[in-house]
């Protein structure tokens, strides 16, 4: 690995840059920047549902705690078993 100098302001953005994301009021040597940025949570999980039609339209509710989501409704032709 090539060495190279920073400045140290850039480092103390990056610092600054963690610390506003996630909260902390920690200080990062650089070789603990990239797990701290790693760890900040950055979206809800996806949410996975199954569903198996019952009728030929059906409205999907998304479970809370999933801002920026509303109900989707989906047409589906259920298939005879």
């Amino acid at each position: 690995m090539a060495k190279v100098l920073i400045s140290d302001q850039y480092l103390t953005n990056i610092g600054n840059a963690i610390r506003a994301k996630n909260g902390s009021a920690n200080t990062y040597t650089p070789s603990q920047m990239a797990p701290a940025i790693e760890a900040i949570t950055t979206a809800a999980p996806l949410q996975t549902k199954t569903i198996t039609p019952t009728t030929t339209e059906q409205t999907i509710t998304p479970d809370t705690g999933y801002d920026g989501f509303s109900s989707v409704t989906i047409s589906a032709i259920p298939t005879a078993s």
